[in-house]
């Protein structure tokens, strides 16, 4: 059986590569050949906004010190290392698809296509459109298998929209319990609430691919993601816990630091997994710590994609981890650093048996 995967299918965005490969790697397991459709809509929004946010930032700072090319030099290294991570570990269709340009016959290709997961529903992404929604196929083809909307609340004017292209999907499934209940208003159906897909993959299976970076690390470091702006009230609370233990930040999105900002998705598990502690506002981010097992703290989006919290709540809900919440801790060491992940595997491995048997019932296996 042949699975086409339609999702955001490139860019320089830790999650949506270790997601995509993650749903590649649940459909293969399942004994399907799985291949990610090429998607270039709109390619320069695909692109890690947190990044261009960031170097948006520092643009008196690049003016006044001349160091322009240096930080695009870094992030075309970047880009390459992305690249290579996905030649590596992604297979793809040899042919592109955009809302403007569908080959024909292309529902000859697979048996069944899969939209998801990642933020593909989200409408304030301009790289939204109709093919994300599986239009392009006949409906009983179509599998939403747990992708989000990234928002708990669409805007008017993609509901007359969104609701023709969802009523479109008999098999309906979605990450978080936000982007239900839009369902459920918008249209009246019922829609399964599954995991991420990197929950699929036991802590084993990702550190098979993960491997050390080729910058030195010392040994006790915190290991900081932040997507969007970061306050210097949070940059100022992650340096006092790194002063007081005598530990180093490694900061992955430091535009300029050639190395760190280089890091590949196979790199990140591995910095992930070999940190004291993780700082984050990043959903892949809290999921990885999770998998792994690190104590974390998660500190809210406070940008303009502050809307995307829902997915984060749910997720922390699922694991009773709100007390992981940046106002919820009181920052004693044994508060930051100590974190009771018994019932973890137990309810990974609930959620997973529930989107097995999801995948299982929407490809008739």
């Amino acid at each position: 059986m042949k699975i086409g995967i339609l999702t955001m299918s490139h860019g320089v965005n830790y999650g949506n590569r270790l997601q995509n490969y993650a749903v590649q790697f649940t459909l293969e397991k399942l004994g399907c050949k799985a291949e990610t459709i090429k998607n270039y809509t709109n390619q320069k929004i695909i692109r890690d906004s947190s990044i261009k946010e960031r170097l948006k930032n520092k643009v008196i700072d690049i003016y006044f010190n001349n160091n322009i090319n240096i930080r695009w030099m870094n992030y075309r290294l970047r880009s390459k290392r992305f690249k290579d991570f996905n030649k590596q570990y992604i297979k793809y269709s040899n042919f592109i698809i955009s809302k403007d340009n569908i080959p024909k016959h292309i529902d000859d290709y697979y048996d069944y296509f899969v939209c998801g997961s990642d933020q593909i529903w989200n409408p304030e992404f301009p790289i939204n459109s109709h093919i994300d929604f599986l239009t392009f196929v006949k409906e009983e083809k179509r599998i939403a298998y747990s992708p989000s909307f990234g928002i708990s609340k669409l805007p008017e004017y993609c509901k007359k929209d969104y609701k023709k292209w969802i009523n479109g999907i008999p098999n309906l499934s979605v990450r978080e319990l936000a982007g239900a209940k839009i369902i459920k208003d918008l249209t009246g159906k019922d829609a399964q609430v599954l995991v991420d897909p990197t929950l699929n993959l036991t802590k084993e299976e990702w550190l098979s691919m993960a491997k050390k970076p080729q910058f030195t690390v010392s040994n006790k470091y915190i290991f900081s993601y932040f997507l969007g702006n970061v306050s210097d009230k949070i940059k100022n609370k992650i340096k006092g816990i790194a002063k007081q233990y005598n530990f180093e930040i490694i900061d992955i999105l430091d535009a300029d630091k050639k190395h760190i900002f280089s890091t590949d998705p196979s790199e990140f598990i591995w910095l992930l997994n070999n940190a004291e502690l993780i700082c984050t506002n990043s959903f892949h981010g809290t999921i990885f710590s999770i998998i792994m097992k690190k104590p974390f703290i998660v500190f809210e989006r406070n940008d303009k994609y502050s809307s995307m919290n829902s997915r984060m709540d749910t997720l922390l809900k699922l694991f009773n981890m709100e007390h992981r919440l940046h106002d919820n801790i009181n920052y004693t060491k044994s508060e930051v650093f100590y974190m009771d992940f018994k019932k973890v595997d137990e309810i990974i491995n609930n959620e997973k048996e529930k989107s097995i048997k999801y995948l299982k019932k929407c490809l008739n296996l």
